[in-house]
C-alpha cells in the first residue's frame, strides 16, 4: 500500500472525476471552497463521522449539487498529501475512530481540508482562467 504523499488513485477512478470536474463551474468550484472552510471552522453536523459526509450533509442542508460527489471530491484532492493512510475513501486513515473531529484525528482532518482547498483553488486556476 503506498502511503502519503505517493498515494494516487486507480487511472479509472482518475478519468472519471476528471470528465466530472470538467462540468464544473469555477462558481461551483468556490462554492465548495466556501463548504470545505465551514467544515474547517468547525461547521460540523455529525462528528462521528468524517470529511465527506459532513460535506454530503451540508451540500445537502443548502440544496446544492453538483457532478461530482463529496467522496470523489476528497478522494481525487486528498492526492499528494503526506499524511495520507494510502486507502481510497479514508485518507485520513482513522486514528480513533470515535473523535473524528478531536484531537490526532480532528489535526489530521484539518491540515487535510487545508490541503484540499489549495489544490482546488490551484485546479481552478488552471482550469477557469479567464
Amino acid at each position: 500500500m503506498i502511503k502519503g504523499a505517493n498515494f494516487k488513485l486507480a487511472e479509472d477512478d482518475q478519468m472519471i472525476i476528471k470528465d466530472m470536474l470538467r462540468q464544473m463551474s469555477s462558481v461551483e468550484f468556490k462554492e465548495i471552497i466556501e463548504y470545505l472552510k465551514k467544515l474547517e471552522r468547525g461547521f460540523i453536523c455529525e462528528e462521528e463521522l468524517g470529511i465527506c459526509f459532513n460535506l454530503k450533509m451540508l451540500w445537502a442542508k443548502n440544496n446544492a449539487s453538483y457532478y461530482i460527489s463529496p467522496y470523489q471530491l476528497v478522494n481525487y484532492f486528498s492526492v499528494g498529501w503526506e499524511h495520507h493512510s494510502g486507502i481510497d475513501n479514508y485518507p485520513v486513515g482513522d486514528i480513533n475512530v470515535n473523535e473524528k473531529w478531536e484531537g490526532q484525528s480532528g489535526v489530521l482532518r484539518g491540515e487535510l481540508i487545508q490541503h484540499i482547498i489549495k489544490r482546488l483553488i490551484k485546479y481552478i486556476k488552471g482550469t477557469h482562467a479567464k
